[in-house]
């Protein structure tokens, strides 16, 4: 939040005020935790230019909230994911907003994923927008070939994987023995 809050131009919440709002609102919800195996519960931490001001500039003042819900599994498949690769939209680019936890992130995936889903896909698989060849990532979730990503790296470092971070074609993901998928709603 604090990278993206400087992106946008936006004050954030300090470090203590994140953790401490977190562990509140989680224990003010605890008994809306699904049992082990049935969910988990979803933490969405917001900040927004809530000053009196409309116009391209900062906001002078903004509000932070955290926000709770219960999840179920957000794939029910036992047998893997059926995704479609998206050739025509791209979710990042380079310097803009895609590395950005912001209000516009899932927008952009409405339109291919009602598509992907009436076509019988689970997903969508976005390519990257300078090759159109690389993963960037996947509709609902981040996409890990073996493991690739901040948080699962270090689990999977600490158990004595060698993790590498790097752009993945399609024909590598295609090719891959494993795939692991994780994201803040998905869980891993």
């Amino acid at each position: 939040m604090q990278n993206g809050s400087e992106r946008l131009c936006m004050t954030p919440a300090s470090l203590e005020q994140f953790v401490e709002a977190v562990k509140k609102t989680v224990l003010a919800n605890n008994k809306r935790v699904p049992p082990p195996g049935k969910g988990a519960l979803y933490i969405r931490p917001l900040l927004l230019g809530s000053g009196a001001i409309l116009g391209v500039a900062p906001a002078p003042e903004y509000t932070f909230l955290i926000y709770v819900s219960p999840v179920g599994d957000y794939h029910k498949v036992s047998s893997g994911l059926n995704m479609k690769v998206d050739h025509n939209y791209h979710l990042a680019h380079s310097g803009g907003a895609g590395g950005v936890k912001s209000c516009t992130n899932c927008s952009p995936i409405v339109k291919s994923l009602v598509e992907a889903r009436s076509s019988g896909f689970s997903d969508v698989l976005f390519l990257d927008a300078v090759t159109g060849r690389n993963i960037e990532e996947a509709s609902t979730f981040n996409i890990f070939i073996r493991v690739t990503r901040k948080s699962i790296s270090e689990l999977a470092r600490d158990i004595g994987y060698q993790v590498q971070e790097r752009d993945v074609t399609v024909d590598e993901l295609l090719e891959a023995e494993e795939v692991l998928c994780t994201g803040t709603a998905v869980v891993v």
